[in-house]
């Protein structure tokens, strides 16, 4: 196997994108030489090349589901969404850091019956930060926080602090996922008990509008 070196930028998960760059490793994709030969066999294909480029995409939806929603196009050509409802909208960027590196990250605060809920992406401006933001414009309590907390590589007391800050902030309840980190969700779910929201990849969410 051949790996190509370079500058590592580390996922939130600690995955590094140079990880995936590598020669010889297709297996990692679930396909071996075993699976290529069955396959070639299957349609009837007798070649002598076995170059193969894998591209991964950590996170990367479809372009016409992100910039260019093509709603007008038919419907073997749009994709599934739809333009961004109306009371949907956006904190604005908020500075955040991670790895030494400035970025710059949004949140997603959509209205419900219930107050407002909050979508986060990673949380490197700060997931108080962000709560924060949105209750100096909004009077209401926050119903639901859900996303990424960034909180992979804080301590006890730090994250037992952010939750306090958090019920001072009026949220109700939290879904954490990706980089809010193992220890981190587990004291969330002890900090906010039945208001805890269990979520993973496929996971529905309800909420009351």
């Amino acid at each position: 196997m051949l790996s190509l070196f370079g500058n590592r930028m580390p996922l939130c998960d600690r995955v590094s994108r140079r990880s995936f760059l590598r020669i010889g490793g297709l297996a990692l994709g679930g396909v071996g030489l075993p699976q290529m030969l069955q396959a070639e066999q299957a349609a009837g294909v007798n070649g002598q090349g076995k170059g193969v480029i894998m591209v991964f995409l950590p996170g990367g939806p479809p372009h016409q589901d992100m910039w260019d929603l093509k709603v007008d196009a038919p419907k073997e050509i749009r994709g599934e969404f739809q333009p961004i409802r109306d009371g949907w909208v956006s904190t604005g960027e908020l500075q955040g850091a991670f790895n030494g590196n400035t970025l710059y990250e949004h949140a997603l605060v959509l209205t419900s019956a219930m107050g407002p809920v909050i979508v986060t992406g990673c949380a490197h401006p700060g997931i108080c930060s962000i709560l924060e933001k949105v209750r100096h414009w909004s009077r209401s309590p926050i119903y639901l926080v859900l996303g990424g907390f960034h909180l992979l590589d804080a301590d006890d007391a730090e994250i037992l602090k952010i939750i306090d800050r958090m019920k001072d902030l009026g949220v109700a309840n939290v879904a954490p996922t990706h980089c809010t980190g193992e220890r981190a969700t587990e004291l969330l779910r002890d900090g906010f008990g039945p208001h805890f929201v269990a979520i993973r990849n496929g996971s529905h969410v309800e909420i009351p509008e």
